[in-house]
């Protein structure tokens, strides 16, 4: 289910490329209003790497779904879908896309995937995994072992990757901001006038775990007029997943978000590093 407009940069760059080079997999893609008209009482709703009902992407098909599955890798919190059929949920896998390419050997018959696919499918791991440095395990790699013999392509999706030189230049600017506290956390700030998309803020995040001695990073930014997104990376010393959570946020172990409502990204900044006080 797909609405264009809803789609980030990155998902952005993916739908142009399948419009323009696979056009035959867009019969896959439904609008959401599209599929609401089409849900009768026997439709199967399957909603993946994502099972909070404030976090789904059309809210509306939610309520309209008679019968759902969830496929997710995150911890279950207290606003996750309990009306399921049927949920897979472990979030010691490094992906949702790790979980879906197990349950292959289960399914009667053979799963037929173009390389594309394949290569998307891997983009979601390597995304996940920060460039296979987080939660990664033998099954990841099983899992990689097998979409590369459906033809996924590490080039394409470096590809995909790729910032154009505003962001590369607008994300340089943003790490130079880094202040670090406590002497092991980095965190930097995005200019309180620009909206920036929650991509951004985790990829600022990822380079600043980079810095020797952190062994947790954070980046905040405002997502929109009234939201103020913060996000956390760690090699593994601090449980961000448990600092975020205490912003009513969440995530994982190594990488965490929040979004706190009608702050600054000053006042954001200091609800954190009050947080980290505890750390």
């Amino acid at each position: 289910i797909c609405e264009e407009s809803q789609l980030d940069k990155t998902v952005k760059k993916v739908y142009k490329m399948v419009e323009e080079n696979h056009i035959n997999i867009l019969e896959y893609f439904i609008k959401p209003n599209d599929a609401i008209n089409k849900m009768t009482d026997n439709t199967l709703l399957i909603i993946t790497d994502c099972q909070g009902e404030n976090l789904v992407s059309h809210p509306k098909v939610l309520k309209a779904a008679k019968h759902i599955a969830i496929i997710d890798h995150h911890r279950r919190g207290e606003n996750a879908i309990n009306n399921y059929d049927y949920l897979y949920n472990k979030p010691s896998s490094s992906s949702t896309v790790e979980l879906i390419v197990e349950m292959y050997e289960f399914l009667e018959d053979e799963v037929i995937m173009e390389p594309i696919e394949a290569s998307l499918m891997l983009l979601g791991i390597v995304i996940d995994t920060a460039h296979f440095i987080y939660r990664t395990s033998y099954q990841t790699f099983n899992v990689m072992a097998r979409l590369q013999l459906f033809g996924a392509d590490m080039s394409d999706v470096k590809k995909l990757l790729r910032d154009d030189f505003d962001e590369y230049s607008k994300k340089n600017n943003v790490t130079r901001t880094v202040e670090v506290y406590h002497e092991h956390f980095a965190i930097s700030v995005c200019p309180e006038e620009e909206i920036v998309a929650r991509q951004f803020l985790a990829k600022v995040s990822d380079e600043l775990i980079s810095l020797n001695n952190m062994i947790a990073s954070f980046c905040v930014g405002r997502l929109d007029d009234h939201t103020v997104g913060i996000s956390a990376r760690s090699l593994g010393d601090v449980n961000v997943q448990v600092v975020m959570e205490q912003l009513n946020g969440g995530g994982h172990f190594n990488n965490a978000a929040t979004q706190i409502q009608n702050v600054t990204i000053e006042e954001a900044k200091a609800k954190l590093i009050e947080v980290l006080k505890n750390f």
